[in-house]
């Protein structure tokens, strides 16, 4: 959430259920494996990182930067 509120505007968080049969389409589409799973898709729609499994608040603003325009 800290990470949701300091990028506000430029980066948008989406919180998928994977027990929703719409959770599980998107987590078939992508691959998803394992929860958490995580994916950093630029403004052109490009996935340009993944990771699976817990993050520190660091490691997730590291990859939110890649993403940024």
């Amino acid at each position: 959430m800290a990470l949701q509120n300091k990028y506000a505007g430029q980066v948008e968080f989406l919180i998928v259920n994977v027990d929703d049969p719409q959770g599980q389409q998107l987590a078939a589409q992508f691959g998803v494996s394992a929860i958490p799973a995580f994916f950093f898709i630029n403004s052109q729609q490009q996935v340009v990182a993944s990771v699976v499994g817990a993050q520190s608040q660091a490691q997730m603003e590291e990859y939110v930067k890649k993403i940024i325009p």
